[in-house]
């Protein structure tokens, strides 16, 4: 079974306003297969992965898609990408202002080159496209068992953010990702990152009821 993920990049110096936007809060958790993680990249973007497959807990930390990219995009920029490994399907796209900028997305249950391009991409887009089209024509096109064409969306969003999700980069080395859940889930477990102060373990009400 391959990847079934979406990962969402906020442009912000602050880890603690985005967790606001969707109600969850870091756990000071950084090993082990979560639900859903988030890390600081050195490019100035702060990356949450949802792990379609290794959720736990979805009832209380899922969030959907179309709310969540409007409000975290409401007075920041957004990166998402999705790489579903399953039904091979990938896709990429940008949000300011509360409003999708453009999309990328590659089905290959569509066909092998199967590309929906929509609004203004980035200028890198081109040469991406023709190097990615290059690679699946020379291994054999339709007939080839490889599907170079869905790394297209993802060497996109790679290429704003510096994240990609199965590619080994040397400046990511220290870049370790932290549980995110809800504050509910937090008070059940009755512990906290000792980072939280009183006054935040009681706003969120993490301290009721012990």
């Amino acid at each position: 079974m391959g990847y079934s993920i979406d990962w969402v990049a906020v442009k912000t110096d602050s880890p603690e306003a985005v967790w606001s936007k969707i109600g969850v809060i870091g756990t000071g958790i950084y090993r082990g297969r979560f639900a859903l993680s988030g890390a600081m990249l050195p490019s100035g973007w702060y990356l949450m992965i949802y792990n379609h497959l290794a959720n736990y807990d979805h009832r209380t930390i899922y969030y959907s898609r179309q709310p969540d990219l409007d409000r975290l995009s409401a007075d920041s920029q957004v990166i998402r990408c999705e790489i579903n490994e399953t039904i091979m399907r990938h896709s990429a796209e940008a949000w300011n202002f509360g409003v999708e900028k453009w999309r990328v997305v590659h089905d290959s249950e569509q066909g092998i080159y199967d590309l929906t391009v929509t609004g203004d991409v980035p200028d890198i887009f081109d040469a991406i496209k023709k190097k990615y089209i290059k690679e699946q024509d020379a291994e054999g096109g339709e007939n080839a068992g490889v599907d170079f064409i869905s790394e297209i969306p993802m060497d996109l969003a790679k290429a704003i953010t510096g994240y990609k999700h199965d590619e080994y980069l040397p400046e990511l080395e220290q870049v370790h990702f932290e549980e995110l859940v809800d504050p509910e889930t937090l008070r059940r477990r009755g512990r906290w990152p000792a980072r939280l102060g009183a006054s935040i373990r009681r706003h969120l009400g993490l301290d009721s009821g012990r």
